[in-house]
């Protein structure tokens, strides 16, 4: 009995032991690798931007300071795509960041990968970056956009693609990105294609500046005139065009003129005769959209709401969590790279992580609680619903047998009165009640 009792002490603390040590160990493999992974997206950073290890460390810790939902793996992809656009010192490559962060938080990821790239480069490209500085460029048009997707029926990804795919001709012709958005808007409400509508609208501003005395006439405008309102305001130029053409009629009578103009291939048709019809809602799209991108804020204002949510606070604690993780990782990692096979690594690797929770142990606590508080609501709402639906189910079980009784009851009262009907010699009334059995 003796050694039993000594059996199971000594066995049970043990076992604690290597349940300890397991622990130990595989809490220094994820927090070691989520420091390697974090360490690649820095190796990233400096390839494209060309900044010195350093000077990465130093701009991730900004980034940790970020009040931001985004994880801060994606945080230097996007100083990579910084880089890409040519920024190089950190104030620079920041400021991207800051952008970039709030137009993808309050637009959604659906505007695709290279979106917020291509709005820094619209930026660049229209020259507004010098204006505006980068961060306030892309703010601006971000707004236009976000404005735009509020007001109506077109997609935030649409007005971003067809406004990059047409920036080179229409930045060339001085047509603005927020005149372009408008177009946008109309075009992606009557469902063209970005392609099509793109390269169409493409062909358009190109046969007005080689022909535009040929255009001028087809329009039933003064060759002079209209040429001078080409040359100072491209874009009121289009407008008097395409509201010429309305005036033309149906499409009947407008292709003839596509014909003439050469523009009856690659979709213009189509294209011209949807902006035709849609003046007026193109002019409403513009000033919004010039609006919009004049005061600049109607994304932060959209950040700011979508990064206050629940489920944002959420996003915040795990990237807080994250980033202690990897702190963590960092200190282990010399631990790592010798295993913990030995007592005085395992000694080592508990000191460690003494010191860590003595420093962060408040923090991981309200972490936790907030996640543990948002996974007990899940699985309340995860009850409740099977519980609701439960319910439901039984509910309709009951009511199929009352219908089904509620039936029964009648067919049995249809075939008594059929029965003494008979009985009775009433044969009239009796096929009646036969027929409503």
């Amino acid at each position: 009995t003796r050694f039993n009792n000594r059996f199971t002490k000594w066995g049970a603390l043990v076992t604690s032991a290597v349940a300890g040590i397991t622990g130990l160990t595989f809490t220094i493999r994820k927090a070691t690798a989520g420091y390697a992974e974090m360490e690649e997206a820095e190796s990233q950073v400096i390839k494209y931007t060309g900044m010195t290890k350093e000077q990465v460390k130093s701009l991730n810790e900004d980034l940790k300071n970020m009040d931001t939902r985004t994880a801060r793996e994606r945080l230097n992809a996007l100083a990579g795509d910084a880089g890409r656009l040519g920024k190089t010192s950190k104030k620079d490559v920041l400021d991207f960041i800051d952008a970039a962060d709030k137009i993808n938080v309050a637009l959604g990821e659906d505007l695709g990968e290279d979106a917020v790239k291509n709005i820094g480069k619209l930026a660049m490209m229209f020259g507004e970056d010098k204006e505006k500085g980068l961060k306030g460029a892309m703010l601006a048009t971000g707004s236009a956009i976000n404005a735009v997707g509020q007001t109506s029926s077109a997609a935030e990804p649409y007005l971003v693609d067809f406004t990059a795919r047409v920036a080179g001709d229409a930045n060339q012709a001085k047509i603005s990105q927020a005149d372009i958005i408008g177009f946008a808007s109309v075009l992606d409400q009557n469902m063209i294609r970005d392609e099509k509508a793109a390269t169409a609208f493409q062909n358009v501003i190109m046969k007005l500046y080689q022909e535009p005395a040929k255009f001028a006439k087809i329009a039933g405008k003064d060759v002079t005139e209209f040429t001078q309102l080409l040359k100072t305001d491209a874009n009121e130029a289009i407008l008097q065009f395409l509201q010429s053409l309305n005036k033309k009629g149906s499409l009947d009578q407008l292709a003839p003129l596509f014909d003439k103009m050469k523009l009856d291939g690659q979709g213009a048709a189509s294209v011209l005769s949807v902006l035709a019809g849609k003046i007026e809602g193109i002019r409403v799209a513009q000033k919004t959209a010039n609006e919009a991108y004049n005061d600049g804020t109607s994304i932060i204002e959209e950040f700011n709401v979508q990064n206050n949510t629940v489920q944002a606070g959420i996003d915040k604690s795990k990237k807080k969590f994250a980033d202690l993780t990897i702190e963590l990782g960092e200190k282990l990692l010399p631990i790592a790279r010798y295993g913990i096979s030995t007592g005085s690594l395992t000694i080592k690797a508990l000191a460690k992580l003494v010191e860590f929770l003595g420093k962060y142990g408040k923090t991981i606590i309200y972490a936790t609680l907030v996640l543990g508080t948002y996974i007990a609501a899940q699985k309340l709402q995860y009850l409740w619903t099977n519980k609701v639906k439960t319910a439901i189910i039984e509910y309709n079980a009951v009511q199929r047998l009352k219908m089904f009784w509620d039936k029964t009851v009648a067919a049995s009262t249809w075939l008594y009165i059929a029965a003494t009907s008979a009985l009775t010699g009433k044969l009239g009334q009796a096929k009646l009640a036969v027929q409503a059995f």
